[in-house]
């Protein structure tokens, strides 16, 4: 259930291979809507590198894709390069440059747009036992900044996850969503 009382079903599948994972999963509304999202990685520990594919369909149909491609850059750093298309259409590139921190990860980039534009991103994560904060930031060609923080906490059957975004003006604006898991449920 959401902050603002709304209620769905997920249902996440996921298969595991040496080297690679496949990752669905699929959010139906009360409203009958569906929103689906499919997750494709690989790993070749040898080398050092890696891809991935995330595609998001939204409830309107209308998908959303990122592709790319990772590589070890040293003991717990890696680079990564890739491509995105929005679902208006529009495209662009980024580049990533991610390194270990004593509970999570820390990562800075650039994002750039196919009209040649670009913005600046960070984003910090860091874990416990039960929980996860990611923090986020983004700012923009006109120097305006965004930034998210999301909390994450677990407890036995049930996972809420806390997001609170503020915008250029200072602006708040916080969803929480609960889920709870069916008992035998994978």
């Amino acid at each position: 259930q959401t902050s603002r009382g709304k209620s769905g079903t997920v249902t996440q599948t996921a298969t595991r291979e040496r080297g690679s994972m496949h990752r669905e999963t699929t959010r139906t509304g009360d409203k009958d809507y569906t929103a689906t999202r499919t997750v494709d990685r690989t790993r070749h520990r040898e080398t050092g590198t890696g891809t991935f594919q995330r595609t998001t369909t939204g409830a309107n149909g209308r998908t959303r894709q990122v592709d790319g491609t990772v590589t070890k850059t040293g003991v717990g750093a890696a680079g990564t390069d890739g491509t995105y298309t929005r679902a208006n259409g529009n495209s662009g590139t980024f580049h990533a440059d991610t390194r270990g921190t004593e509970n999570g990860r820390a990562t800075e980039g650039t994002i750039t747009n196919q009209n040649g534009a670009s913005a600046t991103f960070t984003r910090d994560v860091e874990r416990d036992e039960n929980s996860k904060t990611a923090t986020a930031s983004i700012t923009g060609p006109n120097g305006r900044t965004a930034s998210a923080e999301t909390n994450t906490t677990r407890s036995e059957g049930e996972t809420t996850r806390t997001r609170t975004v503020t915008g250029p003006e200072g602006n708040e604006r916080t969803r929480s969503v609960t889920v709870t898991s069916e008992a035998g449920a994978n």
